[in-house]
């Protein structure tokens, strides 16, 4: 597995982080399976937004 979705897991977990956006709910099962380029892509993405934030 990469490095980025290493990170993550405990960021999904966070109420305000799950309150803001609802899709990364159902993303959470997901990283414990290998992601995909594209899923890698989209933790990537989620990852920026919620630093800018």
């Amino acid at each position: 597995m990469p490095k980025p979705p290493s990170p993550v897991r405990p960021a999904t977990p966070c109420p305000p982080a799950s309150a803001k956006k609802p899709a990364a709910v159902p993303r959470a099962p997901r990283l414990t399976t290998p992601l995909s380029p594209n899923e890698a892509k989209r933790m990537a993405a989620v990852l920026m937004a919620m630093l800018k934030e």
